[in-house]
């Protein structure tokens, strides 16, 4: 859940309106809260998608064939 424009909640309201909007959408999932307009919170979703994607990448490579060079010699 990536909530956006957080630089226009003021400071002290953030945490409270946050965790009540999360706790009404039933959200069970990580939350990150940016603004794109500062780029305040942005280096942690960047790499939080990076790290999906890598994730998906390794999930969805076919294995890699084995080098005969390398294969146990089942004779």
């Amino acid at each position: 859940l990536v909530l956006n424009k957080m630089d226009m909640v003021p400071a002290e309201e953030r945490e409270a309106r946050v965790k009540d909007f999360v706790r009404r959408l039933r959200w069970k999932g990580p939350v990150f809260q940016i603004s794109a307009l500062t780029r305040e919170g942005c280096e942690p979703l960047i790499h939080a998608i990076y790290q999906h994607v890598r994730r998906q990448q390794e999930a969805e490579a076919p294995p890699a064939e084995q080098d005969p060079r390398f294969a146990d010699d089942q004779k």
